[in-house]
C-alpha cells in the first residue's frame, strides 16, 4: 500500500531516502513497483479516505484478467470437451489463494495476470505457430512480468520451451522464427532492463532491490 500510495502522489519511482524514511510500510520500496499500475491507476479516482478499499479494485481486474485467460487455455486444451474447457476458468473464479490474493492489493495479482497471459499466448503459438505479432506481445508481458515479480518469471522457460517446439511443429523458416524471438527479446529487454538500470544506479549493486529489502527487514524488524 505504501508503494501504491508514493506512486499516486508522486509519478515517480521511490529513492533509497523515500523507502528509507518510509519504514516498516516501505519495506518492499526497493522491489519492483510496477506491478501495482493497475491498483494505482484505480487510485488516482479515489478520495485518501477511501483508498484503501478502491485501490484493491486493481487486484480484481487482474484477477478477470486472469480468468479470461483461463478461459481461452481451457479452449486449447480441451477442444473436444466443452465442460472440462470450462472447468479452468471456473477453478480460478472458486480458488482459495487465487479469491484472496484478488481481494486485497498486490502485485501477486498482476504477476499471475501476465503470466496467464503469457501461457495462453504461448500455447497460441504451439497450435498455429509462429505468428510475429503475437511474440511481440509475448516479450512486451514478459518485459512487464520482469519488473512485477521476480517470481512470475518462473513461466518464462515454459513459454520459451513452447516457442522452440512450434518452430519444431510448425516447420517455421529459421530466419523467420530467429528474427521474431529476437524482436520479442528485445522489446522484453527494452521494457524492463531500464528499471534494473535505475535500481542499480539508488541502490549501488543491488539492482533487484532484494539485498536493500532483506537489509530493511532486519533493521526494521530487529532481525540478523
Amino acid at each position: 500500500f505504501w508503494v501504491i500510495r508514493y506512486l499516486k502522489e508522486h509519478f515517480y519511482l521511490p529513492s533509497a531516502a523515500d523507502v528509507q524514511a518510509g519504514g516498516a510500510s516501505a519495506v518492499y520500496g526497493s522491489l519492483p513497483q510496477l506491478g501495482y499500475i493497475p491498483h494505482v491507476l484505480f487510485a488516482m479516482f479515489s478520495p485518501d479516505s477511501q483508498l484503501v478499499t478502491v485501490c484493491r479494485f486493481g487486484s480484481i481486474a487482474m484477477g478477470a484478467l486472469m480468468v479470461f485467460a483461463a478461459y481461452k487455455i481451457g479452449k486449447i486444451l480441451f477442444a473436444n470437451n466443452a465442460l472440462l474447457a470450462l472447468a479452468l476458468p471456473l477453478s480460478v473464479i472458486v480458488h482459495p489463494q487465487l479469491v484472496f490474493i484478488h481481494a486485497y492489493s498486490n502485485n501477486d495479482s498482476t504477476s499471475s495476470a501476465l503470466a496467464s497471459l503469457i501461457i495462453w499466448l504461448s500455447l497460441e503459438t504451439v497450435q498455429s505457430g509462429i505468428r510475429f505479432k503475437r511474440l511481440l506481445a509475448i516479450g512486451a508481458l514478459s518485459g512487464w512480468l520482469a519488473i512485477t515479480k521476480y517470481s512470475g518469471l518462473a513461466v518464462l522457460p515454459a513459454a520459451g520451451i513452447c516457442i522452440i517446439a512450434s518452430c519444431f511443429l510448425q516447420e517455421a523458416s529459421i530466419a523467420h522464427a530467429l528474427m521474431s524471438i529476437g524482436a520479442a527479446a528485445l522489446l522484453a529487454a527494452l521494457i524492463s532492463l531500464p528499471w534494473f538500470w535505475h535500481n542499480n544506479q539508488i541502490y549501488p549493486g543491488d539492482f533487484l532491490g532484494t539485498k536493500t529489502m532483506y537489509k530493511s527487514w532486519a533493521t526494521t524488524f530487529n532481525r540478523k
